[in-house]
Order: C-alpha cells, then structure tokens, then sequence
C-alpha cells in the first residue's frame, strides 16, 4: 500500500517535554541545548484516530480489549528486523498513550536463543523495536541482554 509523506501525517516531530502535557500527548527528553532530542514521531494534537489511520495504510487493525488496552494485528515486527516505520512507531506512541497497553500478539519466528526454543522476537530485534521509541534508547533494567544498559 501506498504511505503518505510523513509531512502530510501528524506524526513528523518531537515536541519538548512538559509537566503538564495532556493526556495522550507523547513527550521527548531535553538535549543539553535545551532542544528536544530526536525521540518521538508524534506531534500535539494527534488523535486516536490518525494513529489508527495510519496502521490501516500500514496493513493492520486495531481492536479495543476490555477493561483497557488496544490490539494491533497484522504488523509483522519480526520480517523487518525489528524496526518500525517512523510512521508506525508514532502511531503505536500515541495508542499507548490513550490505551495503557498496546498488544502485538504473536510476533516472531520459530527460534532457538540462550537454550529456549518457541516462536519469539529474538533478543536482538526486541532491541531494534525498543529504540523505536522514546529517546531511541534501550531502557531497560534487567540487563538480559548483552546490548541493554546494566
């Protein structure tokens, strides 16, 4: 399918973090110049309803889950290595902002990494899709895996 430019989207940069930013509106970490670091592909002022239109164009839908939560079906995390499109990342940011939970049910091929076998991202693209948001850093403070901060 055909994407539009990312200028013609709401999703096409950071805005600054603020404390009393609305609900639903993602943030971004300041630069030691005081400039918004290069972290989120959502703008103030996207809806629920863009971010959905833009997973349409990208080939999934999005389906509510009760008592709270959105399921996005048909995004193929593992047949792109793990990385998202600009487009698609701002789109999940802002779900997750107005849902609480974004659910990517069955991603991942059959694989076999650190003696565990099943159907799973590997280490590497849970990595790749982790630096997909936010600051395009890893958080995490479990330091599983070799890349994440310890």
């Amino acid at each position: 399918a055909d994407c539009q430019p990312i200028d013609a989207l709401p999703f096409k940069r950071p805005i600054a973090h603020s404390a009393s930013r609305p609900r639903g509106v993602s943030a971004v970490s300041m630069g030691a110049a005081g400039e918004p670091s290069i972290a989120s592909h959502v703008t103030a002022g996207a809806t629920t309803e863009a971010a959905e239109a833009v997973l349409r164009e990208h080939g999934a839908d999005c389906v509510p889950i009760k008592p709270c939560g959105i399921e996005v079906k048909g995004l193929d995390v593992a047949s792109t290595d793990g990385t998202l499109d600009p487009q698609v990342a701002g789109a999940l940011e802002v779900l997750m902002a107005a849902h609480g939970v974004v659910l990517l049910r069955g991603q991942g091929r059959q694989v076999r990494e650190s003696n565990v076998s099943g159907r799973f991202l590997t280490g590497k693209q849970q990595c790749k899709l982790s630096e997909c948001f936010g600051a395009h850093a890893l958080h995490s403070t479990h330091a599983v895996h070799p890349e994440s901060p310890g």
